[in-house]
Order: structure tokens, then C-alpha cells, then sequence
């Protein structure tokens, strides 16, 4: 969508800030697993 507004239309800050929020937005979430694992978990081979 943003490229398809000219560098001078009035809706081009908005939607810049909109896609910069979204990615902050998402690093955060993809943080979220990484918090939620507080214990130390232990790994074993299993077969399938």
C-alpha cells in the first residue's frame, strides 16, 4: 500500500508510522516465547 502513494500524498507519514508500529509489534511478540521460558527445560532424543 505504501508504495502506491506518491512521496507527497498527506496519508504516506500515517502509514509509515502504522508499518514501523507493526514491526515493533512483532519483534515484541516473537520476545514473548523467550519470557515465558523461565525454567530450564531438559532435551532428550526421542524416535518417531
Amino acid at each position: 500500500m505504501l508504495q502506491n502513494l506518491p512521496p507527497d500524498h498527506p496519508a504516506r507519514g500515517n502509514n509509515e508510522k502504522i508499518l514501523k508500529a507493526a514491526g515493533r509489534a512483532r519483534d515484541l511478540v516473537r520476545q514473548i516465547p523467550a519470557f515465558s521460558r523461565q525454567t530450564v527445560q531438559e532435551r532428550r532424543i526421542i524416535h518417531i
